[in-house]
């Protein structure tokens, strides 16, 4: 079973540990909670404040796996609230998931517009269920991918092999009881290679010799980031959104103000590429890559 566990705890990840923890009076709200049952814990915050880029709410932050209920609960802790149960945190982050993203994947359960607060607030400091569909598209936020160096490595390694015409539906695995998205290094491999080794922003950037290769190095970067890949139907790991950069570029645009990431991914949203793109059933503006990397 799925649930929602709201709090007003604006710091649940940072010093809490992992549980269930609700308010005082609604201590019988999890009874029903049983072993591996997973809760989605909504971090509604505090009074928004000036001086305080933390207070004021902020959705979504963390997929919790129930371990064992506790009875009679821990607590009352500082806060007021109860520990009802031991848990095992999947998946988190303090930001939260945006939410115009949390807007649409509580369509199913008619809300919209401002009515997002208010509604989730209505569950303060209490379990309660949660619609199987709805968690499933709450919980795809949180899938995680390869870390960017261990992906390099392994594209480094591959063999480049010419990707099938075929558009693909995105694939996942279960490791370690984490849900990941598959990537495929050989797939990078080859768009490396067809892009001659090269920087697509400016391929007089120079870089040196990969040992693994004995080509120029370059990295593979998904222009529409892999984490948005809950709002596309089909697969962003195809070789119309995998560029090849050199590592300047490919920091750049990570780190880099926004100025100077809009100047190098104009280079790289050609008409081309939007058609390439949209061949593969990735249909974006030029306007909502840019907002990806903001």
């Amino acid at each position: 079973m799925s649930y929602w566990l709201t709090t007003q705890d604006p710091k649940v990840l940072r010093y809490k540990e992992h549980g269930v923890w609700v308010g005082t009076r609604f201590k019988n709200s999890g009874d029903t909670l049983k072993h591996n049952d997973e809760v989605a814990v909504y971090e509604v915050g505090r009074a928004k404040d000036p001086n305080n880029k933390e207070a004021g709410a902020k959705g979504v932050v963390a997929i919790i796996r129930i371990d064992s209920k506790i009875s009679p609960p821990e607590g009352p802790d500082e806060f007021g609230f109860l520990k009802i149960a031991e848990a095992t945190l999947i998946a988190g982050d303090e930001q939260g998931i945006p939410s115009k993203q949390l807007l649409r994947i509580l369509k199913g359960i008619n809300v919209q517009g401002t009515d997002v607060g208010s509604h989730l607030r209505s569950y303060a400091a209490k379990v309660t269920p949660i619609a199987p569909d709805i968690f499933a598209k709450l919980a795809d936020r949180f899938t995680e991918y390869e870390p960017d160096e261990s992906y390099q490595t392994q594209v480094q390694k591959a063999t480049p092999r010419t990707p099938s015409e075929k558009v693909r539906k995105p694939e996942y695995k279960d490791e370690n009881g984490h849900r990941k998205l598959v990537t495929r290094p050989e797939l990078a491999a080859y768009c490396l290679a067809q892009a001659g080794y090269a920087c697509e922003v400016d391929n007089n950037h120079t870089t040196f010799t990969s040992k693994s290769s004995g080509n120029n190095y370059m990295e593979a970067h998904h222009l529409v980031p892999l984490k948005y890949q809950p709002d596309f139907e089909f697969a962003l790991d195809n070789q119309a959104n995998i560029v090849a950069l050199c590592p300047n570029c490919h920091r750049l645009l990570h780190h880099a103000t926004a100025n100077e990431k809009k100047c190098c991914l104009m280079k790289l949203l050609c008409e081309t590429r939007i058609r390439d793109l949209e061949s593969r059933q990735i249909t974006v503006t030029e306007e909502a890559v840019l907002a990806y990397y903001k």
